[in-house]
């Protein structure tokens, strides 16, 4: 059994993966993360996708660009305000808003776990209004007051 090539990569892949966690009360529990690994799981990178694609699809659809390399800048721009910041922001603020009902039902969200402290969650939220603020601003007028909405 351990001569068979699929046998053996799960083996690894498991070994990989206890060596990532501890398991305890059945539950796994992350080791020791970079310091900037709450703050992103705080933002929920796999909501991101939908108002990234949503935004690059108007565009394109709109007509109102082109290929040439300042609108291409200006997508790009577009799509990581509409993805990681404003989406960000949105995610940052629920969690603080769950941040009771999260202790109970994931007591291993960056905010209940401690990982993050209350005072860091307000920074993030406003580093990411400020930022998505200035990207809508450099978009132009039409971005900012819809993007406020």
């Amino acid at each position: 059994m351990l001569q068979n090539p699929a046998f053996r990569v799960c083996l690894k892949l498991e070994s990989i993966v206890m060596r990532q966690s501890i398991v305890s009360d059945n539950r796994a529990v992350p080791t020791a993360q970079p310091a900037y690994a709450g703050f992103v799981r705080l933002m929920k990178p796999i909501t991101w996708f939908p108002p990234m694609w949503a935004f690059l699809c108007g565009t394109i659809a709109s007509g109102a660009s082109t290929w040439a390399l300042p609108d291409v800048g200006r997508i790009a721009l577009g799509v990581v305000m509409a993805g990681p910041v404003l989406c960000g922001l949105s995610q940052v603020i629920n969690d603080y808003y769950d941040r009771h009902v999260d202790a109970i039902n994931e007591p291993n969200r960056p905010i209940p776990s401690g990982q993050v402290a209350l005072w860091q969650v307000g920074v993030q939220a406003v580093v990411l209004t400020l930022l998505g603020m200035g990207m809508a601003l450099y978009l132009g007028l039409n971005v900012f007051v819809y993007a406020g909405l």
